[in-house]
């Protein structure tokens, strides 16, 4: 019988008896090695504050943000589905909606309508779930219509995330 001894990583030497050189004993010993060498409670514990710390700096970043992202969204909305799907409404029944409601609802004058409508109820409202100002003709350009956000607070005018989203920049007023 040999005797045959294993250093574990600055522990007190693990002796173990084996017979002859078996890798299949070595192989046992190596795994047994593995679970010798782990993390302690101290390790696990500080990694998991560094993460609570970061998840709380990325949480307050995101959180400040939110209302930006939602000012860029009504934005997208009115510039490119509402004003597409107006363009829609226009190519298929020869006139702009008198209000949005037109893209949601059939009106009983219309010749062409898509299954299932132009837009839903929801896709007529701002990221904050207001219900969008609709104007035609426009009272302020050259463009056939308005479709206006008042932004976060809900006001006419403002600045940063409080300001007016309109679906073209001619608005501009003196």
């Amino acid at each position: 019988m040999k005797h045959v001894r294993f250093s574990t990583s600055g522990f007190t030497p693990l002796e173990i008896s084996t017979v002859g050189s078996s890798p299949s004993i070595r192989r046992r010993v190596l795994q047994h090695k593995v679970f010798l060498t782990g993390f302690t409670l101290i390790e696990i514990m500080v990694v998991v504050v560094i993460i609570g710390m970061l998840a709380a700096i990325l949480v307050t970043n995101i959180a400040g943000r939110s209302d930006e992202a939602a000012a860029e969204l009504t934005k997208s909305l009115i510039r490119g589905t509402i004003a597409n799907k107006i363009e829609f409404f226009k190519l298929d029944n020869k006139r702009y909606p008198n209000k949005l409601d037109e893209l949601v609802y059939r009106p009983p004058d219309v010749a062409k309508w898509p299954q299932g409508g132009y837009l839903t109820a929801d896709q007529i409202k701002d990221a904050w779930g207001r219900d969008l100002m609709y104007r035609m003709p426009s009272q302020f350009s050259d463009e056939p219509y308005d479709i206006i956000s008042y932004g976060l607070d809900a006001k006419d005018g403002g600045e940063g995330v409080n300001e007016d989203i309109w679906n073209h920049d001619k608005w501009k007023r003196r």
